[in-house]
């Protein structure tokens, strides 16, 4: 492989070495006890934003029906204990266990051997990969405040008032998760399921209807409020909703992160473009919005494989024409779609040849001065409505 190219998605090594290809999964692949946030706490639920102590489960084996490298999601209430949660995600993850364990005899599925990267991630990488996004969110979120203040100057002068990062300690009441990873959770319980296909889509908008019911105190845009009422559950098309222009937002990028996990492998990429693509457009059918979900899901898997951030974007503009060729053939509202596809392609060209990454190398080119000040000045070019952040074409 060429040292700046984008990873082919054929011949690649193998994660890991064993005999026994056909009976191998990870050792790691665990499950632990289903205990529910809202009994491991103190009575008001408020967290300590520290999960160290926590006594550790007895992990139990989980049969092999889901592909390795993913650390199971059935255990997320282990390790997001710390997150300032409510009790509402208790109970909706709850429901989605009682989904998970009822159909969970019926799933039984060989995982083939992991490609790409000569190494497989840590167990503990992907444990952060989920729990740093949920602590992201809640400090960028910050009760509201944050998230809909549209100057960057204004945002890191409060920081600095309130000590720096370092003495921000990511608790409730001040410093709860927003809807963005009720949902992103809501996306890991139901790929956690081992389900593919319309299965799977369907267990992903039940799993979105009801994260929808645990948004006291977050702020969840009209676009995921329209689209997960517009989801008809129990019908063979429910997963399907009409094509919206306005469907543009950042939402569904944002809970899209996991699919990359789930799907790492470059022999992934198929599934990693179906997966992403059904579930943004579970809430925002617009290219626009749902290609963001697919940016967030390759991106990420990029980052399981360790593929350099110079990279990335390149790897993307490769990976649109395959989803262009997902979505003609799916042939839901095809025309509208492809009247409104090449905005977010073109916007990435633009973005790329302005850092200089156009052929995949580096460094990025930034400007000399580049500040909060700065940054909210390039980041409503590549946005609507003039607010930075507010569209899913955002580049990282």
């Amino acid at each position: 492989m060429k040292k700046n190219s984008v990873p082919s998605y054929e011949n690649e090594v193998p994660f890991y070495n064993t005999d026994d290809e056909e009976n191998y999964f990870p050792g790691y692949i665990v499950v632990l006890p289903d205990v529910p946030i809202a009994e491991q706490r103190n009575e008001d639920h408020i967290s300590t934003g520290d999960y160290v102590n926590v006594p550790e489960p007895e992990a139990t084996l989980l049969d092999p029906c889901f592909g390795p490298p993913l650390e199971l999601w059935l255990g997320f209430n282990r390790w997001l204990l710390w997150l300032p949660t409510r009790s509402g995600s208790s109970r909706r993850r709850a429901a989605c266990r009682r989904r998970r364990r009822k159909r969970a005899e019926h799933t039984h599925r060989k995982p083939s051997a992991m490609e790409g990267s000569p190494t497989a991630p840590s167990k503990e990488a992907y444990r952060a990969a989920m729990v740093l996004s949920g602590a992201g969110d809640a400090l960028g979120y910050r009760n509201q405040r944050w998230e809909y203040c549209t100057s960057g100057p204004q945002i890191h002068q409060e920081l600095q008032e309130m000590g720096g990062l370092g003495k921000i300690q990511a608790a409730l009441p001040d410093w709860p998760i927003s809807d963005d990873t009720v949902l992103h959770l809501a996306t890991a319980e139901a790929l956690a399921t081992g389900k593919d296909g319309v299965p799977l889509f369907q267990e992903l908008a039940q799993c979105y209807v009801d994260a929808m019911t645990d948004m006291e105190g977050r702020k969840p845009g009209p676009t995921s409020i329209l689209g997960t009422s517009q989801l008809r559950l129990g019908e063979p098309s429910g997963y399907l909703i009409p094509f919206n222009p306005k469907a543009t937002g950042c939402g569904a990028a944002m809970r899209s992160m996991c699919i990359g996990l789930r799907y790492p492998r470059p022999s992934d990429l198929h599934l990693l473009i179906q997966v992403s693509i059904e579930s943004g457009r579970m809430t925002h059918h617009h290219p626009t919005g749902y290609l963001g979900a697919l940016a967030s899901a390759l991106f990420t898997a990029y980052a399981v494989q360790g593929l350099p951030l110079e990279r990335w974007g390149v790897g993307l503009l490769k990976t649109l024409p395959l989803a262009l060729e997902y979505v003609r053939a799916a042939a839901v509202e095809s025309e509208a779609n492809m009247g409104a596809w090449n905005y977010f392609p073109e916007k990435w060209e633009w973005y790329l040849s302005e850092r200089g990454l156009a052929n995949g190398q580096g460094p990025a080119r930034f400007p000399p001065a580049y500040g909060p000040a700065g940054r909210d000045v390039i980041y409503k070019t590549f946005s609507l409505d003039g607010w930075a952040g507010g569209v899913a074409t955002m580049p990282p």
